[in-house]
């Protein structure tokens, strides 16, 4: 019922590299986020035998591999072939990053109470503040240039600011009538005091102003303190997933 959002969240955080690979869809973002970096194994015919799923877990692992990357997948209720999750148990993959997909109808989300500085295009401002605010290094940040540069979808850059300060920024992206959210983040000094919750509304009122009626986000189980925020802002669980990743070796 849900596997188009799969298809959402690929599309709203780009990769740097796509390749398919008998419906397996394989991701390089030079290591920044295991979004960007895995095999998403939602297509095929579903009639795989076992020697062809071997084969084409052996062709991920040496693609990362040479790319110098742990080898990882994403495991949703839509993989193909459904026993992969299994199978990869067996071969040493380890569970990772357990988390929740949700959704929100945007009817009667409040108006945020601060408003917050929106740019529609990346610039230097708002991705130095996300860099620091998510503690990026150099690399990740270069980065993230370049996987959000490359995408043609609407896209709305959000700061927070507290007398001046920086204190929270996000990302709004927009495909048809939803608006997804990445890179929520409160400074750590600023955290409890209803900052995250403003951001995250005035990305929202955004949405809605350009035709958005449903948000999606993704969110890591163990961040307590934003599945308390979701929680609040009312977002509905709809799916989970998790990553199984292994170290290549050389």
């Amino acid at each position: 019922m849900y596997k188009h959002m799969e298809e959402m969240t690929l599309n709203t955080w780009p990769a740097l590299e796509t390749v398919l690979r008998k419906g397996w869809i394989v991701r390089y973002a030079d290591g920044y986020t295991k979004r960007a970096n895995s095999v998403s194994p939602l297509y095929g015919t579903g009639l795989f035998d076992a020697d062809e799923v071997e084969e084409l877990i052996r062709v991920c692992e040496s693609c990362y591999r040479q790319r110098g990357l742990d080898t990882v997948f994403k495991l949703t209720p839509f993989v193909v072939p459904d026993n992969l999750d299994r199978l990869l148990d067996e071969k040493g993959y380890r569970v990772v990053d357990e988390s929740s997909v949700r959704l929100l109808h945007l009817d009667n989300v409040p108006k945020p109470a601060v408003a917050a500085k929106r740019q529609e295009a990346l610039n230097d401002e708002w991705l130095y503040n996300m860099a620091r605010l998510n503690r990026l290094s150099d690399k990740n940040m270069k980065i993230t240039r370049q996987m959000l540069g490359r995408s043609t979808l609407p896209k709305g850059f959000f700061t927070l600011y507290e007398e001046d300060i920086p204190v929270a920024c996000g990302l709004g992206v927009i495909q048809d009538e939803y608006v997804c959210l990445y890179d929520i983040v409160t400074d750590a000094g600023y955290r409890r005091r209803g900052f995250g919750e403003q951001l995250v509304l005035n990305i929202l009122d955004w949405g809605k102003s350009i035709g958005a009626h449903y948000s999606l986000l993704q969110v890591v189980q163990q961040n307590e303190a934003a599945v308390h925020l979701y929680d609040k802002l009312g977002y509905i669980e709809i799916y989970k997933y998790w990553y199984r990743a292994k170290p290549n070796r050389t």
